[in-house]
């Protein structure tokens, strides 16, 4: 069995088996193609490659070869781990995190101008603080709002009732979800 570092130029998914597969340069600039990269199982990552990404590649005495990928390079905008964290962070965006806090907290941090989302969701979260709209369009609560202001005044008399703009905010949110 033996072990060397290669310089990783290139990682893509293998065309014929659910395996990432990284090309590179080992000892003496000779070149490689074909090293299957070990993941961990129920994860799977397409690494960015850079100046400073390397594999470590070991070759078990039947010729079968696994590369462990690795980043030597600083990360600008990553997150530093606290004792006791584990992270996910974005391969291209560090800055995008999931957080397992040594505290039991989860948190989830977008990179800047993306969102998070939940179950393929596309409606925005409302927060315990947040101001209510009545809007809704033609048949929404602005609208009938509007419509029974329009018939009081009409029998009691022009601006007798204005009607609100202030509709309050969310009372409470979900108790195990922050925003």
């Amino acid at each position: 069995m033996s072990a060397q570092v290669f310089k990783v130029t290139r990682a893509a998914p293998g065309e014929r088996e659910d395996v990432l597969v990284a090309q590179g340069r080992g000892p003496g600039g000779a070149p490689d193609d074909a090293l299957e990269v070990v993941e961990h199982p129920g994860l799977r990552a397409r690494p960015v490659v850079r100046e400073s990404t390397e594999a470590l590649v070991i070759e078990l005495p039947n010729g079968d070869r696994f590369a462990f990928i690795l980043d030597k390079g600083a990360r600008e905008g990553g997150v530093a781990l606290e004792a006791g964290e584990t992270q996910l962070r974005g391969c291209a965006a560090p800055a995008c995190v999931v957080r397992l806090r040594a505290s039991g907290d989860i948190e989830v941090t977008p990179a800047d101008g993306r969102h998070v989302i939940l179950a393929c969701g596309s409606a925005s979260v409302a927060r315990e603080g947040d101001a209510v709209s009545a809007g809704g369009g033609i048949n929404g609560m602005s609208s009938w709002i509007t419509a029974v202001t329009a018939a009081i005044n009409a029998l009691a008399g022009p601006g007798t009732v204005t009607p609100p703009t202030n509709f309050g905010e969310v009372a409470e949110g979900a108790e195990h979800v922050l925003a």
